[in-house]
C-alpha cells in the first residue's frame, strides 16, 4: 500500500491493466446471464460490473477458489437484491 504513495503513475497503470481485463471478463459473464434472462440487460453498468468482480474476488480470498458456476452465484445475488 505504501508503494501507491511513492509511485502513483505505476500504480495507476497496473490498476488500469488489471481491472480492464477483469471488468471485460465480468461484463461477458453478465452479458451471458442477461441473454439467458437471468438478469435485466439494463442492469449491466460499470458499477455493477465492479461490484460483481469484487464479490468473486472476495469469494476467492475467503474460500480459496471461485464457485464452480460463478454465473449461478451472480444470478442468486441479483434475485435476492433485485
Amino acid at each position: 500500500m505504501a508503494e501507491n504513495l511513492t509511485n502513483p503513475e505505476d500504480t495507476a497503470s497496473l490498476r488500469a491493466h488489471m481491472f480492464t481485463s477483469h471488468d471485460k471478463l465480468m461484463g461477458d459473464v453478465l452479458g451471458r446471464a442477461a441473454a439467458r434472462g437471468e438478469i435485466p440487460a439494463e442492469a449491466i453498468k460499470p458499477r455493477v460490473i465492479d461490484f460483481a468482480s469484487a464479490l468473486v474476488d472476495h469469494h476467492f480470498i475467503v474460500h480459496g477458489a471461485p464457485k464452480p458456476e460463478p454465473e449461478q452465484g451472480l444470478a442468486e445475488v441479483q434475485r435476492s437484491h433485485g
